[in-house]
């Protein structure tokens, strides 16, 4: 049930107050921002809470240098980079992981070298000014020098108090929430079984304890305690996830995968969509059809 912990350990992460503590101090100590992406690369906890790092905010103010941000930050989580890239700047970043399940990704961005990092620069915004961007060089190189400077020991200085602060937020979780979080009752791995077996049909935490010979509050007390998560909430996202399938796979209508899905209703998928992707259906088929784009190098 590796998927189902990881799940419950974002939850955490994304309510608690001692993580949110560990972001803020990124940007007193080293002037980057600190970002919490989600296990799909969607930045979902800033700190500070609205973003300073001028260059990157340049990045994001047109398609061509927005691409440029989204193939790096790609790069580094498919594991086909150093970090985020080698531009001109970096992003540092460190995976949070429950065995081999993704928790999400503690980055700081965003950071630049010397030389070789200036020429690399120049060339990259060459690149896209060909290719339509319309940034001037003077204000890139204006943005790009305004970046924190950093050496490659520092660099790895960096990326190590990254894995020891994620390390320290994860451990504290675990410890004061459930003693032995990776190890889940067998009447909790029956209902996970039974969701992923029927998630298309409707269903309800009281029918479910009824199959299993229990009583709904004591599976949803047990479920909980195990999990972090509700029922209502595991089988949303299980449902979620089959939607994403759908979604990457095919071309077919949003509603009828929201049917097909198990949700009774089109305005409660996209609800339940944003709150669990953070972005709408149509945005995520249009971020994975750029995502194959970039694998494909178109």
């Amino acid at each position: 049930m590796p998927k189902i912990v990881a799940k419950s350990m974002y939850n955490k992460l994304l309510r608690s107050t001692y993580f949110a503590s560990i972001m803020s101090r990124f940007p007193l100590l080293c002037d980057m921002d600190c970002h919490f992406l989600d296990a799909f690369g969607n930045v979902v906890l800033t700190a500070p809470r609205q973003p300073t790092n001028s260059f990157v905010l340049l990045l994001h103010k047109n398609e061509e240098t927005r691409r440029l941000l989204e193939r790096n930050r790609h790069d580094f989580l498919t594991g086909n980079g150093s970090d985020t890239g080698d531009h001109g700047y970096q992003e540092l970043v460190h995976r949070l992981s429950l065995e081999s399940e993704t928790i999400g990704y503690l980055m700081l961005s965003a950071c630049r070298g010397g030389d070789e990092d200036r020429e690399a620069a120049r060339a990259t915004w060459a690149r896209l000014a060909r290719q339509g961007s319309t940034v001037s060089w003077s204000l890139w190189s204006e943005r790009w020098k305004a970046l924190p400077e950093l050496n490659p020991q520092q660099r790895d200085a960096w990326r190590q108090t990254l894995a020891l602060y994620a390390h320290d937020a994860v451990r504290h979780l675990e410890s004061g929430i459930h003693p032995e979080f990776h190890t889940l009752p067998s009447l909790v791995r029956q209902v996970c079984a039974h969701i992923r077996d029927h998630h298309t049909e409707p269903l309800q935490l009281k029918n479910v304890a009824g199959i299993l010979g229990v009583s709904s509050e004591h599976l949803s007390r047990l479920f909980h305690q195990s999990t972090g998560l509700r029922f209502r909430e595991y089988l949303a996202e299980t449902r979620i996830e089959a939607a994403c399938k759908a979604l990457e796979h095919s071309d077919r209508l949003i509603a009828e995968i929201a049917y097909e899905s198990g949700f009774s209703t089109l305005s409660r998928f996209n609800r339940s969509f944003k709150e669990h992707r953070n972005m709408t259906p149509r945005d995520w088929r249009r971020r994975t059809r750029r995502i194959a784009d970039i694998e494909a190098g178109r």
